[in-house]
């Protein structure tokens, strides 16, 4: 790529080489770039000689004469090479240029070879390819922004993530990293904005049908546990409220993140810090007050998929072992007892969900999976689940055919009973008898393809999920099938390629998003799927996203290098050199390759920051008829 003719014609000058990115200037190896040059006279190739790092962006001086930048110094130089009529190189590149802070970039010389330009840090620079002498070009351009520096913008998709209240009546959701919530209803698309901020607010719980918890790095430079309720006394609903009160509930030096509130609405687990990670639960008030802190677990890895049991005595979750094999887990609530691997099995188990009438825990397993193609092993998942009572896994198929009748009347007298004695009810404690407990696992489904998001109905009877679409080809939809493996059915149609599927909490409806970022909802009795469309405003401050951005991104790197030495840098004093480049960066683009700069002098593989680029001109509203 970057190919160059010479001025004769004869010769083009090209970059070979693509695994190595550029902003990795201390590489030395054979995945660096090279230069090479194409005779149109011969049809032969042939490679410049160069050096072991990148050698990169050629330019023609003349018919004999190359330009190129080379990281071999450390940071990225002009170096000349000279050629004869067959295209060998004369001699050894010389090195022109010797910069040892910032590289240059994006090397141009003028059609008749007389001047070179590059670009450097924040400035261009301008010289004579005669006597290579740069110095800065006073560029002074009185003109607007290319980009509306704030913007104010309506968007109705582009959630990642949701959350239903306890009564169903309305639902938080993130656009962008601010909280919405809005009315469960599929003809008012209404919500409301509780964050009103540039941070990354996320991972969103419903404390009870008033207060929200979430996690956010909007004070101190890390993320912590927050609440939002009303502000108003005489106005406790937070959709209705038109003041809202956001409230600190964590302040500690490392993270706090992934919180997950009981079915009660009385205890909280969340994961805290970075590098080492203490998974942790503590009683919650309602004003998000945090007492009776146990640490559960302490590790390199963190629980995954943490779910309270229907009775909130146990956890269920899935954690990594030495081996990055993903098990599944029972631990009691209370810390009385080391955590159950429930799953036992070299292959990877994960998403577990308590079936709410407390006789299963289901869970994904890649145990059985096979590539149709090669006969090889695959790491799709199908449907597992356990029983947690010794007894339902020796019941025999006779005895839960007796069964039924009379779990049909106690449905139907159930569904009797008036709904204030209901809900004083207290639930049932779940028992779970752990004594091998891994023998009593059931493979629910074996279909080809990655089954996911597994959700149990109510009654513990029947298993949802997500799998191969049987009426789009290459999509997915929503299926139900029984815990036996009977009565499949294919819910949704065409591929909607549903996601992040929910139950609330009277198992009437099936919760899910579609690709894009709609929210959707399946109302399991009538068979139907609906629509529920939201409109989310929210104020865009580029600036301010830009500097969250940034330094999210970098304390990744902080807490999660795996050399602590960072490779012999400081990485703070990185941080002092690349920040002002990134924050006057015009463009995602220039953004993005500031920060990978940073990046590069790690001098670490496997390693690069991505974003998208806003369009290439905005245009213009005006009132103009």
């Amino acid at each position: 790529f970057a190919p160059v003719a010479s001025p004769d014609g004869r010769f083009i000058a090209f970059v070979r080489g693509d695994i190595n990115p550029v902003f990795r200037e201390e590489y030395r190896g054979s995945s660096n770039r090279d230069i090479w040059l194409f005779d149109t006279k011969t049809k032969k190739y042939s490679k410049l000689i160069g050096f072991e790092t990148n050698d990169i962006n050629p330019q023609w001086i003349d018919s004999k004469t190359i330009l190129f930048l080379s990281s071999n110094s450390g940071r990225y130089n002009i170096y000349k090479i000279k050629i004869d009529d067959t295209g060998k190189a004369i001699g050894k590149p010389e090195q022109l240029t010797n910069f040892k802070d910032h590289s240059i970039r994006y090397l141009s010389v003028s059609s008749d070879g007389s001047t070179l330009v590059f670009e450097r840090a924040k400035n261009i620079y301008l010289s004579k390819t005669s006597e290579i002498k740069p110095t800065v070009v006073d560029i002074k351009i009185g003109a607007d922004d290319r980009f509306d520096p704030i913007e104010f913008k309506t968007l109705s998709n582009n959630l990642t993530e949701y959350t239903v209240s306890p009564n169903g009546k309305y639902f938080a959701f993130t656009v962008r990293g601010e909280i919405f919530v809005k009315e469960a209803d599929k003809e008012k698309n209404r919500s409301v904005n509780l964050s009103n901020s540039p941070y990354n607010d996320n991972s969103v719980a419903w404390l009870s049908d008033t207060t929200l918890v979430f996690t956010s790095d909007r004070e101190d430079n890390n993320f912590d546990l927050y609440l939002v309720k009303s502000a108003d006394k005489s106005q406790p609903n937070l959709f209705k409220s038109l003041k809202h009160e956001i409230i600190r509930i964590t302040n500690t030096k490392g993270d706090e993140t992934n919180p997950v509130i009981s079915n009660d609405g009385k205890k909280i687990a969340y994961v805290r810090g970075t590098d080492t990670k203490q998974f942790v639960v503590a009683d919650i008030s309602a004003d998000g007050k945090l007492s009776n802190e146990k640490i559960l677990l302490e590790g390199w890895a963190s629980p995954q998929s943490v779910t309270f049991s229907p009775d909130n005595k146990w956890l269920a979750y899935s954690l990594d072992d030495l081996y990055f094999n993903e098990e599944v887990y029972i631990q009691p609530v209370d810390n009385s007892q080391q955590p159950v691997n429930v799953s036992m099995h070299p292959r990877g188990d994960s998403n577990p969900f308590w079936s709410a009438d407390g006789s299963k825990l289901g869970f994904l397993s890649s145990r059985s999976g096979n590539n149709s193609i090669t006969g090889g092993l695959s790491f799709t998942r199908d449907v597992w689940f356990v029983w947690l009572k010794k007894e339902d896994w020796e019941k025999t198929k006779s005895d839960w055919e007796e069964k039924e009748p009379t779990t049909s009347q106690e449905k139907k007298d159930d569904k009797s009973k008036d709904a204030s004695k209901k809900d004083e009810q207290k639930v049932k404690p779940i028992q779970i008898d752990f004594e091998n407990i891994h023998y009593r696992l059931v493979q629910v489904t074996n279909f080809p393809g990655d089954e996911s998001n597994l959700v149990i109905s109510k009654d513990g009877e029947t298993f949802f999920y997500v799998g191969n679409s049987s009426t789009a080809k290459g999509g997915r939809d929503l299926y139900s099938v029984k815990w036996d493996g009977k009565e499949l059915k294919e819910l949704t149609k065409g591929g909607s390629n549903p996601n992040n599927v929910s139950m609330d909490k009277e198992g009437k409806y099936l919760y899910f998003t579609k690709t894009g970022g709609s929210l959707n909802r399946y109302e399991i009795k009538t068979d139907k799927s609906e629509s529920l469309p939201y409109s989310a405003k929210i104020k865009i401050d580029y600036a301010a996203e830009r500097k969250q951005i940034f330094d999210e991104a970098w304390r990744t790197i902080r807490d999660g290098f795996y050399d602590p030495k960072f490779h012999g840098k400081d990485w703070n004093e990185l941080k002092k050199k690349y920040e002002e480049l990134c924050m006057i960066a015009s463009t995602p683009n220039d953004f993005r390759d500031m920060f990978n700069n940073m990046l590069g002098e790690l001098n670490s593989s496997h390693m690069g920051f991505n974003a998208a680029d806003r369009v290439e001109t905005q245009k213009d509203a005006t009132g103009i008829l």
